[in-house]
């Protein structure tokens, strides 16, 4: 069959296609299967490898295995892999994977052995073996099938920093990655999983850095491209960029990498901004970008590399310190011919501070290998700003220079200054970290600075609370002089005292500035000050500002002085918690010193209900607070104690205080959590008082409760305070209270004053000594009065007794003596209409009472009665009076209403006769009856007449107290003893020349023993006035009659009356019709008589006789008797 041009075609292009099959598998046969094949596959990738790592190195391939690739390579790969120095082979490094894919067309075509791709994985090297020595010449022998580069494109000075040994290493790896693409006509160079290790750090250890994956790629054209992509402290980031190299030279001309945004945040996100107590190392939220730049005019021109840091808008956490980027930029330059890092304008911006940084680093060698370069700096920027405070922006220049030598371990900062429109700050430093005694020093110093620069130019990361208490609580206003800031610790000291929960020592850490005219913010709610003149002291970890003097914003009248605010941290708890002591002493008006007491914290009048505004008077203040804040603390927890001290001159609360009102206060009050003391003069309710308190108050008290007062009592002030006791208490005297949680104690020192109480007609001089005291108990409604107990010189009292709003309730004297030798006990109670009274004992001694009514007998007694009902029961078994006689079984029943006598009854023996009383009501009249077996010892019993003996007595008496009361008394058989009245009416000569009574008669009278058989006379009481009619004294050997006023208001007496010798003879005339008329003086009337008159006070009155009468009839005896 003839073919076509087709097919024959067709069958060409087959048999061309088994010839490659067959060549191909022939070649891979080679290569694969026979040791010449695989010897030079091995002998050719340890060349690219060992062209690769550089010179310096020497490599092992391990096993080798084949893969055909889907793009058509042929993969060959190694495993143990190892690596080493050539100066220490025993410093060998292991590599997991090596692989190179082979291209096999070039192969086919003839165009020899090449490899596409170039791969190590799973290594570790030594950042020493990536950098120049320091010896070393730069020039290094090109890789075989390389050309060297011209020697007149090499830099002739080898280098000598760290710096430029680090930079002239990284530049020489890539050239040399380089070279293998192009001898070996790679397209790509692949790193994975390569670990870089040996990276120093300032404490002399080394560093690693991971890379995950890194490739150079070569295009057809020869345009080179770098991704990379490596964690840079737990941040993974990747980079991305291109290459330039001289084609003629084989050298770098330009390389650029860029990151990308990287998002911080990712990895090291902030806490929420309100989150401040959070306090992790660092946090951020702003994106970051990095790029790196390199390049090389040309051959000869040295290395000139750019990086560039950028940071967006964001967030900054620096452990509890926080501010926010909005945009930051650093610029660094490095040129290999300077060995110099230059800071270009790097622009940074933050919330309230922004400048420009400017400088450079200068590296000079510290020593071999991989020693760290010393390092001079000189860092500046000129257009420092700041927001910080309230008074608009503020401007600054800042410059600093030193030397960083990481080999001695040293920094030195040899200058610092910042200068501000307020002033200038000078600072120098030292730190060293080779041995624990290395020492860390600084000394920042200002003779004058603002506050407001201050504030403005504090870094946020430095001692970030006591800044922020500065900028909350400090003004603009105030000037720092004399300024100094001091660190001065070992290195062993640092962490604890200056780390996350450090506490530095006095001497490790001080501040010292004097603040001149500040205006000063405090806590709480306590008022502002201004024109504060003090001084700021930081020893160690607690921060002191002291006020020496100071104005009170809102209280013009209030100066402060000698006050202080510490900060401090605490010795247990959580130890971020702020410790804050407060001592503010404060001196002025005592309304505005209340003022500030009643305001949190201190809340010092939580225990009086006292109104500030309403108060007078000058005084001063000494409060004391401490407070913990912080994370844990419930802002009900913070206030830990408190105290104030105040002392008041011509003070008035303007609120009564436990019921009192105070005027005129002078003294002092301490006010602690859970107790108020104080001691102070005032007029308390007007009486003078001396006052010494002491309150508990709040949830939590202290001590017991405790009033004592002293009041300076008179006359008046007694009558003010219980008006029961007016004209009872009269003079000068102390009267003492003591409250407390018991009873109150009441006692009084009575001896210069005069006591008086006329219901019992007792009373005591001045001078006596005699002294109150008592025990009083609120009780509801009610006021209990215990341990009663009045002592003096022959008197006492002693019982209890209730008072309520209406005056005495009851009371109980188990004891009471007015007189000395009394024994006797009152019950008193309350009843509807007025009081009970019981009285009963053994002993009791009326005679006071007696004289009283004797010397006061018809005056007005209507003060002396009580009002409403009195009902008084009486039992004594000795009842004592005048002239030594007492009455025997004393038995009473009172009744009045009303002052008026409604009810009597009365018994007991005097001497040896009975006596009675009875007041009744008999056909709407009182009937009032009086007897006695021994009227003679009733008399003396009560003062009235002490010479009659024996003798029987009725009184019988009818009327009412408005109509008045008229009845008769009958006497029988008493005799008057030694009377001297008698013996003056019988024995007197009233005219010079006359005879007396006795010579007339011719016999002798005797008055010695005067008995009378029987007296009568008829009685009226009316107006307090008792009169006498047809009164008859008749007896054996005398006889009277009379007639006339026994007592007016006055107390005064008025007795007319005529005396009769011999009566029973002598009335004989008197009794016959019309002669006794005529001769006599009527039916009771002698033949012989004398007149006489007995008139004066009731309690002495005076006797007067008319001579003229013993001669005239008894008819004309009238004619002279007095009117």
């Amino acid at each position: 069959m003839r073919m076509t041009p087709m097919r024959r075609l067709a069958g060409a292009i087959a048999s061309l296609f088994l010839l490659l099959v067959v060549a191909v598998g022939g070649l891979v046969i080679f290569l694969l299967g026979t040791t010449p094949g695989q010897d030079l596959v091995r002998s050719r990738a340890e060349m690219a490898l060992a062209n690769l790592m550089g010179p310096r190195f020497v490599t092992r391939l391990g096993e080798q295995t084949y893969q055909l690739r889907r793009d058509g390579s042929l993969a060959v790969t190694w495993s143990d892999v190892s690596m080493a120095p050539k100066e220490d082979p025993s410093a060998r490094s292991e590599i997991d994977h090596f692989g190179v894919a082979v291209r096999l067309v070039p192969l086919i075509s003839g165009g020899g052995l090449e490899f596409g791709r170039f791969e190590v994985s799973g290594a570790r090297i030594d950042l020493n073996s990536l950098i120049l020595p320091p010896t070393e010449d730069a020039r290094e022998l090109a890789p075989p099938e390389v050309a060297a580069p011209n020697a007149e494109a090499v830099e002739a000075d080898p280098p000598r920093t760290l710096l430029a040994r680090t930079a002239g290493g990284i530049l020489q790896n890539v050239e040399r990655h380089l070279g293998v693409l192009r001898s070996f006509h790679f397209d790509t160079v692949a790193f994975n999983d390569i670990s870089i290790t040996g990276i120093p750090r300032l404490d002399g250890s080394g560093d690693e850095l991971h890379v995950d994956f890194a490739e150079l790629r070569r295009s057809d054209v020869g345009a080179l491209q770098l991704v990379t992509r490596f964690d840079l402290d737990g941040l993974p980031v990747s980079m991305a960029g291109d290459a330039e190299f001289s084609e003629e030279t084989g050298l770098l001309s330009r390389l650029n990498l860029g990151s990308g945004r990287i998002q911080v945040a990712d990895v090291f996100p902030p806490a929420p901004e309100e989150d401040t107590f959070d306090e992790r190392p660092f946090g951020a939220d702003f994106p970051l970008e990095l790029s790196i730049g390199m390049s090389r005019a040309s051959a000869g021109a040295p290395l000139q590399a750019d990086a560039s840091v950028r940071l967006g808008k964001g967030a900054l956490q620096l452990g509890l310190n926080r501010t926010e980027v909005e945009a930051v930029e650093l610029n660094l330059r490095y040129r290999s011919d300077t060995e110099e890092i230059e800071l270009l304008a790097s622009p940074m911006a933050f919330r309230d501070v922004s400048f420009t940084a400017l400088g450079t680093i200068e590296a000079a060698p510290a020593g071999q290998g991989l020693s760290l370069d010393r390092l001079a700096f000189r860092l500046r920027t000129q257009d420092l700003t700041s927001t910080v405070g309230s008074g608009g922006e503020h401007h600054g220049k800042l410059a600093v220079s030193g030397i960083f030598d990481p080999g001695a371990r040293h920094l030195e900062l040899s200058e610092g200054r910042l200068e501000t429109e307020e002033g200038v700050l000078s600072a120098s430093a030292e730190f060293g970290y080779g041995a624990p005694d290395a020492m860390t020093r600084l000394d920042v110093s200002s003779e004058r600075m603002g506050v407001a620069s201050v504030k403005a130019f504090w870094p946020f990361n430095i001692a970030g609370r006591a800044r922020h208490w500065v900028i909350s609580h400090m003004g603009d206003a105030a000037l720092a002089t004399n300024a100094r800031i001091r660190i001065d610790a070992r290195l062993d000291r640092l962490d604890s005292a200056f780390g996350k929960l450090g506490t530095a020592r006095p001497d490790e850490f001080t501040i010292d500035l004097d603040i001149d005219n500040a205006d000063l913010s405090t806590v709480g709610s306590l008022p502002g000050l201004y024109n504060a003149n003090g001084r700021l002291e930081t020893r160690g970890s607690t921060t002191r500002v002291m006020v020496a003097d100071a104005m009170v914003d809102g209280l013009p009248e209030i100066t402060l002085s000698d006050s202080t605010v510490e900060l401090s941290k605490p010795r247990t708890g959580y130890r971020r918690d702020l410790l804050v002591d407060l001592s503010i002493k404060a001196a002025g008006s005592v309304p505005q010193l209340l003022d500030i007491a009643a305001r949190p914290p201190l809340n010092a009048l939580r225990a009086l209900d006292i109104e500030p505004r309403e108060a007078s008077g000058t005084g001063s203040v000494a409060a004391n607070a401490r407070l913990r804040v912080g994370r844990y603390v419930e802002p009900s927890n913070q206030l830990l104690n408190w105290a104030v001290e105040a002392r008041i001159d011509g003070a008035s609360p303007g609120s009564p205080i436990e019921g009192r009102r105070f005027e005129g206060m002078i003294g002092s009050f301490s006010i602690k959590p859970g107790l108020v003391t104080g001691r102070f003069d005032a007029r308390m309710d007007s009486i003078p008082s001396t006052v010494d308190l002491s309150i508990p108050f709040g949830e939590e008290r202290t001590g017991s409760r405790r009033i004592a007062v002293a009041m300076q009592m008179n006359d008046e002030r007694v009558s003010q305070v219980v008006p029961a006791l007016a004209g009872i208490i009269n003079g000068d005297f102390t009267l003492n209270a003591e409250l407390s949680d018991g009873p109150t104690r009441l006692s009084a020192d009575l001896t210069n004053s005069a006591l008086q109480i006329p219901t019992v007609a007792w009373s005591k001089g001045k001078g006596v000594a005699a002294s109150l005291k008592l025990s009083m108990v609120e009780t509801g409604d009610a006021t209990r009065l215990d341990d009663i107990r009045l002592e003096g010189e022959g008197f006492s009292a002693v019982g209890s007794a209730v008072t309520d709003k209406a005056g005495l309730r009851s009371a109980d004297l188990s004891q009471l003596a007015l007189n000395s030798g009394d024994k006797a006990r009152l019950k008193a109670r309350r009843t509807d209409a007025g009081y009970a009274i019981d009285v009963s004992g053994e002993k009791f001694d009326a005679r006071a009472i007696l004289q009283d009514l004797k010397s006061t007998a018809g005056q007005d007694r209507t003060g002396k009665r009580a009002r409403g009902s009195l009902d008084i029961v009486a039992n004594v078994d000795r009842l004592g009076g005048f002239n030594g006689v007492a009455l025997q079984n004393f038995a009473m029943n009172y009744a009045s209403r009303n002052g008026r006598l409604t009810g009597l009854s009365l018994s007991g023996i005097a001497g040896d006769g009975q006596i009675a009383g009875d007041l009744s009501k008999r056909n709407g009249q009182d009937a009032i009856s009086l007897s006695s077996a021994n009227v003679g010892a009733l008399l003396a019993f009560s003062g009235l007449y002490a010479n009659m003996k024996s003798g029987g007595a009725l009184l019988e008496l009818s009327g009412t107290t408005d109509s008045g009361y008229a009845g008769r008394l009958q006497l029988r058989d008493f005799t008057l003893v030694d009377e001297p009245r008698l013996e003056r009416i019988v024995g007197s000569t009233p005219v010079q020349g006359q005879s007396s009574l006795s010579q007339a008669l011719g016999q002798d009278l005797r008055t010695s023993q005067a008995y009378f058989d029987q007296a009568s006379a008829q009685l009226s009481y009316a107006g307090g006035a008792l009169r006498v009619s047809n009164g008859i004294v008749r007896g054996p050997v005398f006889g009277s009659s009379f007639e006339g006023q026994l007592y007016d208001r006055q107390s005064r007496i008025d007795i007319t009356g005529s005396f009769m010798p011999a009566y029973g003879i002598n009335r004989v005339f008197g009794a016959l019709p019309l002669v006794g008329q005529i001769l006599g003086n009527g039916n009771e009337g002698g033949l012989i008589g004398i007149t006489y008159r007995l008139s004066g006070p009731f309690g002495s009155p005076t006797l007067t006789v008319n001579p003229i009468s013993l001669i005239a009839p008894g008819i004309f005896r009238q004619i002279f008797s007095y009117e």
